[in-house]
C-alpha cells in the first residue's frame, strides 16, 4: 500500500518547479520591491513581533527534531500593513503590484520552499498587456487570499485574522471589496460573517490561468498573522473572540478525528484504531459540513482529542488550557503547525509518530501526500495514561487488544 509521493515523483517535481521560476526570471525579469521601501506604500507595523518558546515533542529524535523544527519559526514577525492607490492584484495568490508593475514584497512570511521573489516569477507574462486585462475595482478593496488560501488551515490561522490588523486603522464597514480565493466555500462565508463582513462584499480571485486580475482604486493588504507554522497569539485570540459559542452538537468529551475520506495522509490502520478509541469511550466526529460555529464548540468542550493530522486541528484554538490532546502524525509528514497551536495555547499535547519508513532524504520529510500507520499499543498505552490523569480516583480502564492479523 503507498504512503505518499515516491521519491522520485518528488524529485521530478522539484526539477519542475526549479526550472520554472528560474527560467521565468531569465527570460521575463518582474521588478520587485519591500514594501517599507515604497514611498506610497503607507507601510507600517500594527501588532509586535512575537518569540515563541516551542518544546521539543518527546516522541522524536534528534533527525526527526531537526526535520521539525525546519519548517518552524521561533518569532512571529510583526503584523504589517500596505495601504496603495491604483494598484494591481494579480494572479491565483493575489500577488500585488503598483500602479507602475512593481511587484510589492514583504508580505508573506513562509519558511522553505518557494520565496516570495520564486512565486512572483511563476506568473509568467507581466507584460503591460496583461495589466491591461485587469477588471478595476471602485472604492476600497481588502485582500484576503495567498498561496494555498483556498486550504482550511491557512484560511482559518492566517487570512481571516488579516481583518483584525486592518481593523487597527479603519473601520472594516468602510471596505467595498474583499478579494478571496476563486473557490470561496461556505466556511469563508461564515468567517466573514461572524467578523460583520456583508457577504455582498466578497469578489472571488480571477482564475490565473484566464491571465486576469484586479485593479483597485484603494488597496488594503496585510501580512500574514505569524510564520507558515507558527500563528500569533493575537490571531488565535480575534479568532475566538468572533466565532460565536453554541452547544456541542457531539455528546462525547471524548473525540477521535479520522481523514476517513482523505485522498491522502490516510490512516492505514483506521480499523484498528477506531475499535480501540470506541472501547474508551470516544466518539468518531466528522466534521464536514457542519457550521464552523458547531465544529468550534465541540474542540472548547472536548476533554480528550485523538487526531490524524490535517487541518481540522486549526480547531485547536478554542479548546481549553489543559485539554488532552494526541496527534497521530505521518513520520514522513513532520508538520509543526498544532503542536506549535498546543504550546501557544497550553494544552496537554503529545505526538504519536507512525511506522512507516523514513524517507531517505530527511530533510524531504514533509510529504503532504505521506499515510501513516499508527503503532497501536503505543496508542493504548497514551490514552489509558490520558484518561488516568483525567480521574485521579479512578484506576486506568484497562482493554485488551486483538492479536495482530
Amino acid at each position: 500500500m503507498p504512503t505518499g509521493s515516491s521519491f522520485l515523483t518528488r524529485v521530478q517535481r522539484r526539477l519542475m518547479r526549479d526550472y520554472g521560476w528560474m527560467s521565468r526570471r531569465l527570460l521575463n525579469p518582474v521588478k520587485t520591491r519591500h514594501a517599507k521601501d515604497i514611498a506610497d506604500a503607507n507601510w507600517r507595523e500594527l501588532f509586535p513581533a512575537e518569540k515563541v518558546n516551542i518544546a521539543r515533542p518527546p516522541a522524536l529524535n534528534d533527525t526527526d527534531w531537526r526535520v521539525f523544527q525546519s519548517a518552524m519559526k521561533p518569532v512571529v514577525p510583526a503584523g504589517r500593513l500596505v495601504d496603495l492607490r491604483d494598484a494591481y492584484v494579480i494572479g491565483e495568490h493575489s500577488w500585488i503590484f503598483t500602479h507602475d508593475h512593481v511587484a510589492v514584497a514583504g508580505m508573506w512570511d513562509r519558511q522553505g520552499r518557494m520565496t516570495e521573489t520564486q512565486r512572483v516569477h511563476m506568473l509568467g507574462d507581466l507584460s503591460p498587456a496583461r495589466f491591461a486585462k485587469a477588471r478595476f475595482l471602485p472604492g476600497v478593496t481588502m485582500v484576503l487570499n495567498q498561496v494555498v488560501g483556498f486550504n482550511f488551515y491557512h484560511f482559518t490561522n492566517q487570512i481571516a485574522p488579516r481583518l483584525a490588523i486592518a481593523a487597527q486603522v479603519m473601520d472594516l464597514n468602510k471596505i467595498d471589496h474583499f478579494i478571496l480565493p476563486d473557490n470561496v466555500t461556505s466556511y469563508m462565508r461564515e468567517l466573514l460573517r461572524y467578523a460583520g463582513i456583508d457577504e455582498s462584499k466578497i469578489v472571488p480571485m480571477d482564475k490565473y490561468d484566464e491571465g486576469e486580475g484586479f485593479r483597485c482604486e484603494r488597496l488594503i493588504a496585510t501580512s500574514n498573522p505569524g510564520p507558515h507554522h507558527v500563528p500569533a497569539s493575537w490571531a488565535n485570540e480575534f479568532l475566538r473572540k468572533i466565532v460565536p459559542v453554541v452547544p456541542s452538537p457531539v455528546k462525547s468529551r471524548r473525540i477521535f478525528l479520522a481523514r476517513i475520506d482523505a485522498p491522502k495522509r490516510r490512516l492505514m490502520n483506521h480499523d484498528a484504531v477506531e475499535k480501540l478509541l470506541h472501547d474508551f469511550g470516544f466518539e468518531h466526529v466528522m466534521l464536514d459540513g457542519m457550521p464552523f460555529a458547531e465544529q468550534a464548540a465541540i474542540f472548547r468542550e472536548a476533554e480528550i482529542i485523538v487526531a490524524v493530522h490535517g487541518a481540522t486541528l486549526s480547531h485547536l484554538i478554542f479548546a481549553q488550557p489543559g485539554t488532552r490532546v494526541i496527534e497521530l502524525l505521518p513520520m514522513n509528514h513532520l508538520q509543526p503547525c498544532f503542536w506549535t497551536i498546543g504550546q501557544i495555547e497550553k494544552l496537554d499535547y503529545s505526538i504519536i509518530l507512525g511506522s512507516e519508513k523514513p524517507s531517505i532524504v530527511s530533510s524531504w520529510r514533509l510529504d503532504v501526500d505521506a499515510d501513516l500507520t499508527i503503532p497501536v499499543q503505543t496508542l493504548k498505552t497514551e490514552v489509558e495514561a490520558a484518561i488516568a490523569a483525567r480521574d485521579h480516583s479512578a484506576k486506568p480502564q484497562k482493554i485488551a487488544l486483538e492479536p495482530a492479523q
